[in-house]
């Protein structure tokens, strides 16, 4: 059974509720190296890692296609709100513990509006 969830057209069932997913792309040399970095940092085992470009089956449920994907980072979070781009960082850094980096980014982001 199927859970309908907020963003657009949106499926918890497949989450387990205990993880953050995040979608990348595994075909990319930066997105790969830098999602490395965050697999051995996360001794937590907080995030559920998805190599979009072998299985991109989650985010169809969401409507998200795999091109679109593929330009920007995605995250499902525990309460089942999906984060792109910038928001997915956001999530990563937060739960990383790199404050410094999240307020770093924000501010930027703040000064570019």
């Amino acid at each position: 059974m199927y859970h309908y969830i907020s963003y657009n057209c949106k499926y918890m069932s497949f989450m387990d509720s205990n993880t953050i997913k995040i979608y990348y792309d595994g075909n990319c040399g930066l997105c790969s190296k830098e999602i490395s970095y965050y697999k051995r940092i996360d001794k937590k085992n907080t995030f559920d890692w998805v190599n979009i470009y072998n299985d991109d089956t989650d985010l169809k449920k969401f409507g998200i296609t795999k091109s679109e994907a593929l330009t920007e980072l995605h995250a499902l979070d525990k309460d089942g709100k999906m984060h792109k781009g910038v928001d997915s960082f956001l999530l990563i850094y937060t739960k990383h513990g790199f404050r410094y980096y999240k307020s770093l980014f924000r501010w930027k982001l703040w000064l570019m509006q």
